[in-house]
């Protein structure tokens, strides 16, 4: 038996060690990606439904004043 073939091996189930590190890294970093732009947009969705909701309640606010300052004010 060589006593290279021992260190063959070792060197080779090294690299493939290595690799499979770096596999799961950019797998990790891939799904951090994703994971970061799909909470980007849930929050840009977020951002437009409480920009809708703040202009519908001031357009109610709106109308309410106006409805109280008829009856206040009936002939205005």
């Amino acid at each position: 038996m060589n006593t290279t073939d021992p260190l063959r091996e070792q060197v080779v189930q090294q690299r493939q060690d290595e690799e499979h590190l770096h596999e799961n890294v950019l797998s990790r970093a891939e799904a951090e990606i994703t994971t970061t732009v799909a909470d980007a947009g849930l929050n840009e969705q977020v951002r437009e439904q409480v920009a809708q909701l703040r202009q519908d309640t001031e357009a109610l606010q709106e109308k309410l004043l106006s409805r109280a300052e008829q009856q206040v004010n009936p002939t205005s």
